[in-house]
């Protein structure tokens, strides 16, 4: 049976590792710090590697799920990847990654021999637990075929054509997950101020066109849960890179979306003043959060939103 080395064990790599355990593929992990998790697997017989180069060197095929900006780094720094790979070995990013990054990292490899596959996941960390993660791959279709057994073990795969697909169809999931997490957070926000009970409103609306899992999700959020967040949330690089790779297509919605998560995260004291840079780059649509007071909910939702599908804090 071929043998899988996983890098990162984060909230999405933990359930990954499991399954692929599970499935009898997982022979060795690469964590930079040494925890409970990672001595859990060593219990379970699976080799902790010293180094990126320590695992690359000891399995037929190398996962990743680390962050974006991690990724170069583990693949050609010091004691990388790059070191423990040859020809016949194939390495699939499940990260949150820029595209344009893993096409340069697959046409490196590419040089040597070396198959790189992009692979965009989506469902959360729950999804990883159960093996089940929605699974959206780009390059080598040979890779591909020579891989779909592993990553069967940790959901369902699908081929979307070249290098760089796996991580645009990501990238597009993501900004549109996003969008609707906004568009949720307003409506919710709106009903409040109309006197209604915006779950009432959700459940309601759910009968006629307008169906959302992520509005089913925030329906079963506890109303506790929600007004006692900080009304702040991460949005992730996604909407950026979209508008970066559109260039002139129109995605205004994405800067939208990407600025209210950079005026979530700041202090109430900094608020204004991000907002009124905001407003100068994307217009006057955001002119509308300004009294932060008037839109908490909204706020409080979307960070509610986030913790709920996907564990963030």
């Amino acid at each position: 049976m071929e043998t899988v080395g996983l890098v990162g064990l984060g909230k999405m790599g933990l359930g990954i590792a499991e399954n692929l355990l599970k499935a009898g593929f997982l022979k060795a992990v690469y964590k930079r710090t040494i925890d409970d998790e990672i001595k859990q697997l060593e219990k379970k017989g699976v080799y902790i590697a010293k180094s990126p180069e320590d695992l690359a060197g000891k399995v037929d095929y190398v996962l990743l799920s680390i962050p974006n900006e991690a990724v170069e780094d583990v693949v050609f720094g010091k004691n990388g990847l790059v070191g423990g790979l040859n020809s016949t070995k194939i390495v699939v990013d499940t990260g949150n990654c820029d595209p344009r990054q893993s096409m340069r990292i697959a046409e490196k490899l590419k040089q040597k021999g070396i198959f790189f596959l992009d692979a965009g996941v989506s469902g959360g960390p729950g999804r990883a637990d159960k093996g089940t993660l929605a699974v959206w791959v780009g390059g080598d279709k040979e890779a591909y075929d020579r891989v779909m057994k592993v990553l069967n073990a940790i959901g369902k795969p699908q081929y979307l054509g070249p290098s760089g697909n796996g991580h645009k169809v990501k990238m597009l999931h993501n900004l549109l997950e996003q969008e609707e997490m906004q568009a949720i957070a307003e409506v919710a926000n709106l009903a409040v101020s109309l006197n209604l009970d915006p779950k009432k409103v959700f459940k309601t609306i759910r009968d006629g066109l307008v169906q959302s899992h992520l509005g089913d999700l925030y329906t079963n959020i506890p109303d506790g849960e929600i007004t006692s967040r900080e009304p702040k949330v991460g949005g992730g690089d996604y909407p950026r890179m979209a508008l970066e790779i559109s260039k002139d297509a129109p995605l205004p919605e994405g800067a939208v979306s990407y600025w209210m998560r950079i005026i979530s995260r700041a202090s109430k004291e900094d608020r204004e003043k991000i907002i009124e840079e905001a407003v100068s780059a994307i217009g006057a649509e955001l002119r509308k959060l300004k009294d932060d007071e008037e839109f908490e909910y909204g706020f409080q939702t979307l960070s509610a939103l986030r913790k709920a599908f996907g564990g963030h804090k």
